[in-house]
């Protein structure tokens, strides 16, 4: 009896062994597989971040796979007219708002509107400074062009009075990424749409990049048009918002609004 109980000790002492090796191996192997499995998972998070921005120049892709490597965010600044409002739905904040959400924390965004003033107002009272002392890393510039049309300045001298912003700009840091456009498109416009395509030409000749967001509004000769900007023209309604920032969101997100 006594070697019975002995045999079946010894069976049940080597199952607990081979059950408990098995068991602690299982377990180990288990974890060994989650954490490569979360690995993995944020190696392709931080894939799709920066497929997001494979799209767009090259100087800016670096320096956004430099903000995120270092966690310093880029000084992005957004700057024009009335057209270019700091108001709450307007195309500037709802394009602000989505860069924020699908960057992370890459980018920090300021807007700057001054209102009713030309490009000659802008350097004769000094207003681009608050501009030149953000050292933009990027700048999405809305020139006054609309303004100057209407103030009388001719397209030269707003192309002049454009250099000299952007070369203060410049001075502050040589390195900033920067964006030309328009302000919104009228209807039945003459001289303003010439002046548009010649800022585009300006922006070719200087290795500026011009978004022509005018693709996404109605032409120009389309009655439509007049459904997306306020009675004044001077600035669009939040019909005109959204397809602007819309399209500008497409740009720097491509395929959200697919």
């Amino acid at each position: 009896m006594q070697k019975w109980m002995a045999v079946v000790t010894c069976i049940m002492t080597l199952f607990v062994i081979i059950f408990g090796h098995l068991y602690w191996n299982g377990k180990i192997k288990r974890h060994v597989n989650a954490s490569e499995s979360i690995t993995k998972a944020e190696k392709e998070d931080a894939s799709e971040q920066y497929d997001v921005v494979r799209h767009l120049p090259d100087e800016l892709v670096e320096k956004v796979e430099k903000a995120a490597e270092t966690d310093v965010p880029l000084n992005f600044v957004i700057y024009g007219s009335e057209a270019t409002s700091t108001d709450e739905q307007a195309w500037p904040n709802r394009l602000k708002e989505n860069l924020e959400k699908n960057y992370n924390h890459y980018f920090n965004i300021s807007i700057y509107s001054d209102e009713g003033k030309t490009t000659k107002d802008v350097i004769a009272e000094n207003l681009y400074e608050k501009i030149v002392a953000e050292k933009p890393d990027v700048l999405l510039f809305e020139p006054f062009i609309l303004k100057d049309n209407g103030g009388g300045v001719g397209i030269e001298n707003t192309i002049q009075n454009i250099t000299s912003i952007l070369n203060e700009v410049q001075k502050a840091n040589p390195e900033v990424t920067i964006y030309l456009q328009p302000a919104h498109p009228l209807y039945n416009a003459v001289n303003y749409p010439r002046q548009v395509e010649r800022l585009k030409e300006y922006a070719e000749e200087n290795d500026y990049i011009f978004l022509d967001h005018w693709t996404a509004w109605p032409e120009q000769d389309n009655q439509e048009l007049k459904t997306y900007l306020v009675d004044e023209n001077n600035k669009p309604n939040e019909k005109g918002n959204k397809v602007w920032a819309d399209y500008l969101i497409n740009y720097f997100y491509q395929g959200l609004f697919s």
